[in-house]
């Protein structure tokens, strides 16, 4: 059994992006606080390993650094349990110099923000990546 190390920061530490809304007549519940929490560091193209946290829910992912062509900055996401998501193993995310990020996910692709981006940006904010 492999062992789990301890976490690079602390859960509550590192909080990506939240969007609440108030809640109203016509209008959605406001969305659930998301966290994201480095347990290992990618170092020179090796896998680290992070898990993403969006309400009760949680989602380990190996993540690495590879090299781009265009942006500042691109990783690889992979899913440590993929489940029944046989399609969405694997998310590539680029960061660009205007502070924009995309993802291949399908979160991404049809809202224009995913938790990938948004935990990958706030671990990048603190210079843990």
């Amino acid at each position: 059994m492999v062992e789990t190390p301890a976490p690079v920061t602390n859960l509550k530490e590192v909080c990506m992006s939240v969007f609440k809304r108030p809640k109203g007549a016509g209008q959605a519940p406001a969305a659930p606080e998301r966290y994201v929490t480095l347990y290992a560091r990618p170092e020179a193209g090796a896998w680290g390993y992070l898990t993403i946290t969006v309400g009760g829910d949680q989602w380990g992912y190996y993540v690495r650094e590879v090299p781009t062509q265009f942006g500042v900055a691109a990783y690889l996401l992979e899913k440590a349990d993929p489940g029944t998501d046989a399609e969405g193993e694997r998310y590539a995310v680029h960061f660009y110099a205007d502070g924009s990020a995309t993802c291949e996910c399908r979160g991404f692709l049809r809202w224009g923000h995913c938790k990938h981006t948004d935990g990958l940006a706030a671990l990048r904010e603190r210079k843990l990546l």
